[in-house]
């Protein structure tokens, strides 16, 4: 067990740590991936020693901002909200959601678990990649500035404070 900044870690156990994650949008996305492998001789591939899985997952993407990094100041009747970058706070495979189009796997050529994890990481990558092509890091930085708004309404009048948000 190894102590960083307050948060014990174990490695292959239990560790908690202390987040202050803001998320504020959630893509669902339905990814297809194909993982496939066969049996080569010289650069040719054998007959027979094909191994080749279709299949899909629905991946939640979640998107927001670290809360701890927000800071305001107030002068004169201007609220000025500085926000850190939005950026992707979580990746979820939702195992229920499996779906197979294509299974054909040879004996002499199987998928081994490290292909298959590897086959995961892309399927996740993949995911991310649509939704941020999408739109996920804008919507959630649109998204925080009204849930931002809320909470500011509840503390300032804001008929009579003017609320901006920038950058850090």
């Amino acid at each position: 067990m190894q102590e960083q900044n307050g948060a014990v870690k174990k490695r292959g156990g239990l560790g908690f740590e202390d987040i202050g994650e803001l998320a504020t949008q959630a893509a669902y996305c339905t990814e297809v991936n194909m993982t496939e492998g066969a049996r080569e001789l010289f650069g040719l591939t054998i007959p027979f020693t094909q191994s080749k899985y279709v299949y899909s997952y629905d991946v939640v993407i979640k998107a927001g901002l670290d809360f701890g990094d927000i800071d305001w100041t107030v002068s004169d009747s201007t609220i000025t909200v500085r926000l850190p970058e939005t950026r992707i706070l979580s990746s979820e495979v939702d195992l229920d959601s499996f779906q197979v189009y294509v299974e054909n796997e040879s004996i002499f050529r199987p998928i081994s678990l490290e292909e298959n994890n590897e086959a995961m990481k892309a399927l996740q990558a993949s995911a991310q990649e649509n939704a941020v092509a999408n739109g996920l890091l804008d919507n959630a930085r649109a998204n925080a500035e009204t849930i931002l708004t809320g909470f500011f309404a509840g503390a300032y009048d804001l008929d009579e404070y003017t609320l901006r948000f920038v950058d850090r």
